[in-house]
């Protein structure tokens, strides 16, 4: 969810649509935050029974289930902060999201020592301290989005710089990338412009090059949608 949003937003900014990229992060944030709701829910139906298809051993399940149902409430946040550090990295900042986590980490690492040495919480102190920590780095990212007058400006990236560019923010690694560029570039049918800006390809080019990355992914499940809009049938075939 997160990741797809900020392709999208990467691609409005890409554009010049502020507007829209604005509207964009709006619904994407609100969307976040709505589905992490939803996953305390799921988490606090499926914890217990999750544990016993992982094999817990019975005399630390109660613990677990303890720890797990703290962390889920922390789910809002956390899916809020996977799509404000990718929004924030898909317009080309990477420094603030890493200069975010770096805080948590240290605040994540005082409270666990102040809850369980000072104030004897064991399991219970330890999820509490992680899920105030994923706030804390949110709340950072959200003041980020909220009050920066910075000017981001992206670089006029060819074909291939763009495939690195999806590919991270998907969560392919360059290594994962450099394995299978030759294969995504021969999917997407844009060979013979693959160096070239991608300000300068048609609707359809785009399309085709950002679903052939998404399709490289290592996933069990693939949502299609805009895909089916292009106008190629021999494409949209081979998509199926």
């Amino acid at each position: 969810v997160t990741a797809g949003a900020s392709v999208v937003i990467a691609q409005l900014f890409g554009a010049k649509r502020y507007d829209d990229a604005k509207k964009a992060i709006g619904n994407a944030a609100t969307v976040s935050f709505l589905f992490g709701i939803v996953l305390i829910g799921i988490g606090e139906l499926l914890i217990p029974q999750m544990l016993i298809w992982l094999k817990t051993p019975n005399e630390i399940m109660e613990g677990s289930i303890l720890y797990l149902r703290i962390y889920f409430i922390g789910c809002p946040f956390v899916m809020l902060l996977n799509m404000e550090s990718n929004t924030l990295r898909s317009v080309g900042d990477s420094r603030s999201p890493f200069i975010y986590m770096i805080i948590s980490c240290v605040v994540n690492i005082v409270l666990d020592t102040v809850f369980v040495v000072v104030f004897k919480w064991d399991i219970a102190g330890v999820s509490i301290a992680t899920v105030i920590a994923q706030v804390v780095n949110s709340a950072l990212c959200t003041y980020k989005l909220l009050t920066t007058d910075e000017e981001y400006v992206l670089p006029e990236l060819t074909g291939r710089e763009n495939i690195y560019m999806n590919g991270a923010i998907l969560g392919m690694t360059r290594k994962e990338v450099d394995e299978k560029i030759e294969s995504i570039i021969d999917f997407s049918e844009c060979r013979q412009f693959i160096d070239t800006p991608v300000k300068r390809y048609s609707s359809g080019m785009y399309v085709k090059l950002a679903f052939s990355v998404a399709a490289h992914l290592d996933s069990e499940i693939m949502i299609m949608d805009e895909v089916l809009a292009v106008g190629d049938a021999a494409f949209q075939k081979k998509c199926l």
